[in-house]
């Protein structure tokens, strides 16, 4: 079941900013970030937020990382900004069974303690 961060405002994060994440035993597989405007740092905070979560809990983060349709953001710089919050970007896309789905990923995010 995917979960919806839209209307965060009480976590601190810009209401334009949607992330669909969902749980996978003791994984959250991050399915999709959008940010409306690229650049004003909207999902850069709500990626700390996230990053912070999972800390907290001990969660690992993976998902896919590709541009949004429309976006002109190429991939490098996509996986660089996704280092910069501590993902690995896996050298080839992988296919992990986590519960009982199938997931792609390309980026997997360890939690720091």
């Amino acid at each position: 079941m995917a979960t919806r961060f839209m209307s965060a405002f009480k976590r601190g994060i810009p209401a334009e900013v949607r992330m669909d994440i969902h749980k996978e035993g003791g994984v959250f597989v991050l399915d999709s970030i959008f940010a409306p405007e690229q650049g004003n740092g909207h999902g850069t905070k709500a990626m700390k937020w996230l990053c912070g979560l999972a800390d907290k809990h001990g969660v690992i983060l993976m998902g896919w990382a590709e541009p949004n349709s429309g976006s002109k953001m190429p991939m490098e710089v996509l996986f660089d900004w996704y280092r910069g919050f501590g993902f690995y970007v896996l050298p080839y896309h992988d296919r992990f069974c986590v519960g009982r789905r199938r997931v792609y990923v390309n980026i997997i995010r360890i939690p720091q303690i």
